[in-house]
């Protein structure tokens, strides 16, 4: 936009720039709060790491379950994990996954199945699979690259750099203006900070989370717009959009390396399923990750309270004490990501109809309100920093043509 000669300026409603985006150090290690890998040979994200000299780095550890006590390597999701996804292929008319997979795969002898399918949506996805696309979800697990990256310096540079790019062309950042309420006509355009001050902008992009734009159920952060949004409301609440409770725990030492020396994910079906080490790094940190409807429901508890469960979960995976495994540990911090005021949740999932949504969300309002995010990403990689990427720079290109 600066370089095609216009002012830009950015209204950030938090103290920082990133949204989800935050590398911060914890007892003088690196560690993210929000995204963390690149999950495969993503061009936009991969561009712009070499535009600004970025290192990143490839991992490669090998994957773990533990179930009955037992843990071993395992790159299986589950027996007949092939069988159902080229199930999930071959349907004509999408559904929701659990009314699928009752109907593709009845009776207790596919209960495994099911459990590993509706976790992996779950966990990864962060989504509520009562309401979650078959079809959505099909077309990005096979789409899945073997290529898992890392940013050693942390996400957080990549934005510093942007950032810094933008600033040096002229463009304007302002933090904490959080806009309260838009107000369009044919005439005009007119936008309200916290403090009551107005501003006339000539077009106005909008790159809130879904979470706080959807008015079925609206929250204190919440934009409100005069006149109403309809249209485009309806659609909101035609997308999912999950949540996530991370947990980052530093250690003196890497214990468990004697039991999964080559690491890089653990799964079980304990109360925090998914745990990943900084293998081939040496460094001793394990990263616990609950998402989805469960994260949700959880959500208003305490960090005392995933702590506790941290430790006792990790205690059953090794077979260690909680209290031993608590004498080793050096710090801990909870990102609760629904509880965080300028996200009230992680990233978007599709549902049934979410297609169609993400069209009519895609398409200006009278050439001069655009909304952006991944939420809106219509592509192979969705809830990623790529499906931002790839949103904002289509955004930008739409805009340009609307002048």
């Amino acid at each position: 936009m600066q370089r095609a000669g216009y002012q830009v300026s950015i209204f950030e409603s938090s103290p920082r720039t990133g949204g989800r985006i935050e590398s911060i150090e914890m007892v003088g290690v690196m560690v993210e709060t929000g995204p963390e890998f690149i999950h495969g040979h993503l061009k936009e994200t991969l561009g712009l790491l070499k535009k600004y000299k970025i290192r990143y780095e490839t991992i490669h550890g090998k994957i773990y379950r533990a179930w009955d006590g037992k843990i071993s390597e395992n790159y299986e999701m589950a027996d007949g994990w092939d069988q159902l996804l080229e199930k999930m292929k071959s349907i004509d008319e999408d559904q929701p996954l659990n009314k699928f997979l009752d109907k593709h795969f009845p009776g207790d002898n596919f209960n495994e199945l099911k459990k590993a399918a509706i976790g992996f949506a779950e966990g990864f996805d962060l989504a509520d699979t009562k309401r979650a696309s078959t079809k959505a979800l099909i077309a990005e697990w096979e789409k899945e690259e073997s290529g898992q990256y890392r940013i050693p310096s942390g996400y957080g540079t990549l934005v510093k750099s942007v950032e810094n790019e933008f600033t040096n062309l002229g463009g304007k950042i302002f933090l904490n203006h959080k806009i309260e309420r838009v107000d369009w006509d044919s005439d005009a355009l007119n936008l309200y900070v916290r403090d009551q001050n107005k501003m006339n902008p000539d077009k106005l992009i909008i790159s809130l989370p879904l979470s706080l734009l959807n008015q079925k159920k609206p929250r204190p952060e919440s934009i409100v717009f005069h006149p109403s949004i309809d249209e485009k409301q309806k659609a909101f609440n035609q997308i999912g959009f999950g949540t996530v409770i991370k947990i980052v725990m530093i250690w003196n030492s890497p214990f468990w390396k004697q039991i999964v020396p080559d690491a890089q994910f653990i799964i079980s079906d304990n109360i925090i399923p998914t745990w990943w080490t900084q293998f081939p790094q040496g460094i001793p940190v394990l990263t616990g990750w609950l998402g989805g409807p469960r994260a949700e429901l959880l959500s208003d508890k305490p960090d005392s309270f995933f702590l506790e469960k941290a430790l006792e979960t990790l205690s059953s995976l090794f077979s260690v004490s909680a209290e031993k495994i608590k004498q080793e540990l050096r710090d801990v911090r909870i990102f609760n990501w629904m509880n965080n005021p300028w996200s009230r949740g992680a990233y978007s999932y599709s549902l049934v109809g979410s297609g169609a949504a993400k069209a009519i969300c895609r398409k200006s309002i009278q050439n001069r309100i655009y909304f952006t995010g991944e939420a809106y990403y219509d592509g192979p990689f969705p809830g990623t920093v790529e499906a931002a990427v790839v949103s904002g720079l289509e955004t930008a290109r739409q805009l340009l043509q609307e002048l």
